[in-house]
């Protein structure tokens, strides 16, 4: 009876795996085409402009996404440990506090992006001495 409890918990992580390839590698190509389309529509009914604006601010986002990957990553590794470990109550608790912990994290990005923008575009090498031609909200 043991071998059968020890065998199933074994088959976990593969099946959960296998059942969710394909959303997980339909998520990325959706991903990567939906960049390639805001682009298009972007510049083709905002203007030049206003692509050169998203384009200019592409290193900030990729910072953004470099700390929901760390977070992300680690979280993965101990809900996979506990996962197979088959403590499915810890798992559910990881899943959670990530949930939570991304919520958070994304509304302190929006509230630092409306209240210091400016800050943020200097890090990107983006100033008004250097790009005059870009305005303000102000302005």
């Amino acid at each position: 009876m043991d071998v059968l409890k020890k065998n199933r918990r074994e088959n976990v992580i593969p099946k959960m795996f296998f059942s969710a390839a394909a959303a997980m590698i339909f998520t990325l190509f959706v991903g990567m085409a939906a960049q390639f389309v805001d682009g298009i529509i972007t510049s083709r009914f905002l203007g030049n402009d206003a692509y050169s604006g998203i384009v200019l601010f592409g290193p900030m986002n990729l910072i953004f996404l470099m700390f929901a990957s760390f977070l992300a990553t680690g979280n993965q590794i101990i809900f996979s440990g506990f996962l197979g470990q088959g403590k499915r109550d810890e798992a559910n608790h990881v899943f959670s506090f990530c949930l939570v912990a991304g919520l958070l994290v994304s509304g302190l990005i929006i509230l630092v992006c409306i209240l210091i923008p400016d800050p943020l575009l200097a890090f990107c090498g983006v100033t008004k001495a250097g790009k005059p031609e870009l305005k303000t909200l102000e302005d």
